[in-house]
């Protein structure tokens, strides 16, 4: 018996909303011809980050959220 339900999940173009905005700077004003170069682009972007891109982002939510809990909530990051 499935348990799981599986939902759609809807497309988002990174000018709706921009998961990585390094990589959206990253491609502002290029054009490709083809789609194919556009993903070679967009991996190499990703090829290039260092080991630790992600760790280091992940880490500096510590801040963050140590500011959100002294706050009681009430905080947002400008």
């Amino acid at each position: 018996m499935n348990c799981w339900n599986i939902h759609p999940i809807p497309q988002i173009w990174l000018s709706d909303f921009c998961l990585f905005p390094k990589l959206r700077l990253f491609l502002a004003g290029q054009r490709f011809s083809l789609n194919q170069k556009a993903t070679l682009a967009v991996e190499g972007y990703f090829a290039d980050l260092t080991k630790n891109h992600y760790r280091d982002g992940i880490m500096a939510l510590q801040h963050c959220w140590n500011k959100c809990i002294s706050f009681k909530g009430d905080y947002v990051e400008k």
